[in-house]
């Protein structure tokens, strides 16, 4: 006999409740520490947030997938110590995802590689006395007129900044900005349109608000737009000739490299960009280089992908590439030189590192490349004291500090290198390689709860940190077995760090 409305409504009320009371213990025993209670909770949400995902990533599954694994780390991560606060636990979910996917989609990783730092007072007067008939002073007006510009560019709204950057400084077209971004080429433009009016007018009563003789004897175009190509022109020249260690990382990336003797070794690769849809990208560049033999602004793109993709061979070769077409680019020279010694090339590397020596003039710049000619060498402690010096020429640098950091360790001595990268966080507390290999030096000096805080950190930032993740499994995995034994979400967190291991890239020299 059919149930009545009344008798249909009271069912699914009980059903509801007894929905509402699975997950109340569900919470309750998380809440008590039982982290396995998260995973029973996530995958009974787990197709509607699927559902959701893919639509705020704009349709696109590869980004959708990444997110949603990205976004259950992160979910779980907090919610254990969040457990007693949390009221809902499926809008909690949601939103957490939702800032997440939003993040994913406004991520702006490339813009800081076009700020550099103000020239020293020797470049600057070459550059008066040699490129023009400019005056010292002139020169000085154009230099803080651009980095003012800078930093307006750099205040802008991510939404905004993006296709700034994109367009003006990567020399993307409005097409492919907007397949990057997610959105329609008509929005591209119209961005473009409305970060060009603001800093017009940001930069109009900068420029009314100079008076003086400084002012008047500049006689240079200093409106919005001939800024942004003048910009655009500079900075191009500013990655030729670039003379600061780069020090942006945005991921770290676990490659095994297989040698010929059958011997493997382990490596993680400190990378600038967050690796994501790998295999587009790199069909997308290797077409876009084949049509375009003789250009290199792609090309290092496609090196440095190629880089973090442990697809090696080819990367040394569009390294090379690039560098006979641009000898001054430091950061082709570096990467380079990197990937030649981890292969066990110690001749070739240092070769690479001397020719970058013997183009740049700056100091801190110099010492870093004689650290790593003395690294090559295997000469360690005159590799310190080259980073030591590079740091104290240039202390805001993060790269010095970090390169410091990683020799101390690798000398074994865990307190000098602890202080290193405790130099670092105390600029910057989000400095990825200071967060993950400042774990072995505290672990090694009995600061093992703040070891486990700082890779936790790091692991908030790169979700997909195989480092950090190795290390977080290592030391709850130990802490656990001095207490009362491996839990299952521990025993997870070291089956994910297994396999993570296993499914890096490899380097194989074998065949």
């Amino acid at each position: 006999m059919a149930l009545q409305n009344s008798d249909f409504r009271a069912a699914c009320a009980s059903v509801a409740d007894a929905k509402a009371d699975d997950q109340g213990i569900l919470m309750h025993r998380l809440a008590n520490g039982d982290h396995a209670a998260f995973w029973d909770i996530w995958k009974h949400y787990e197709p509607t947030l699927a559902r959701r995902c893919l639509q705020w990533m704009g349709g696109n599954h590869a980004d959708a997938k990444d997110a949603l694994s990205d976004a259950s780390l992160r979910a779980w991560q907090y919610v254990s110590s969040h457990a007693t606060e949390i009221t809902n636990i499926k809008a909690w979910l949601l939103r957490l995802l939702y800032n997440h996917c939003m993040n994913m989609r406004r991520a702006h990783q490339t813009y800081l590689r076009y700020i550099q730092p103000m020239p020293d007072i020797h470049r600057l007067t070459a550059v008066s006395s040699t490129s023009d008939n400019a005056s010292f002073e002139e020169t000085m007006l154009r230099c803080e007129t651009r980095m003012y510009m800078r930093s307006r560019i750099n205040a802008l709204p991510p939404r905004l900044r993006e296709p700034v950057i994109l367009y003006f400084f990567q020399e993307m077209c409005q097409s492919d900005i907007a397949a990057s971004l997610n959105i329609s080429p008509e929005n591209v433009r119209k961005r473009l349109q409305h970060a060009r009016a603001l800093l017009r007018q940001q930069l109009v009563p900068y420029l009314q608000g100079e008076s003086g003789s400084l002012w008047e004897k500049s006689k240079a175009d200093v409106s919005p737009a001939a800024l942004l190509v003048s910009m655009q022109n500079e900075g191009a020249d500013e990655q030729q000739t670039q003379e600061t260690i780069p020090s942006q990382v945005a991921a770290i990336r676990a490659i095994r490299i297989a040698f010929p003797d059958r011997s493997e070794r382990l490596v993680y690769l400190a990378l600038s960009h967050k690796p994501t849809r790998q295999l587009q990208k790199l069909a997308t560049l290797q077409t876009y280089v084949r049509q375009h033999p003789t250009g290199w602004r792609k090309r290092i793109q496609l090196a440095h992908l190629l880089y973090s993709m442990g697809r090696w061979e080819e990367a040394i070769a569009a390294y090379r590439q690039v560098l006979q077409r641009q000898p001054r680019y430091l950061e082709a020279q570096l990467s380079l030189g990197y990937m030649l010694y981890l292969l066990r090339k110690e001749d070739e590397a240092t070769a690479v590192y001397k020719d970058a020596l013997a183009l740049t003039n700056k100091t801190a710049t110099r010492y870093h490349l004689e650290g790593h000619i003395a690294t090559c060498r295997h000469h360690l402690e005159e590799a310190v004291q080259s980073y030591t010096a590079a740091a104290a020429a240039e202390p805001c640098n993060a790269a010095h500090w970090q390169a410091l950091g990683l020799t101390r360790l690798h000398a074994g001595q865990p307190v000098e290198a602890a202080r290193a990268f405790e130099t670092v966080l105390g600029v910057n507390p989000d400095d990825l390689v200071a967060l993950t290999y400042s774990y072995s030096p505290l672990v090694a000096t009995g600061r093992v709860e703040e070891a486990l805080k700082r890779v936790e950190r790091a692991l908030e930032i790169d979700p997909k940190n195989s480092l950090a993740l190795a290390q977080l499994a290592h030391g709850r995995y130990h802490r656990c077995r001095l207490k009362d034994g491996v839990g299952r979400g521990t025993q997870a967190l070291c089956d994910r760090a297994t396999q993570a291991r296993r499914e890096c890239p490899v380097v194989d020299l074998v065949g």
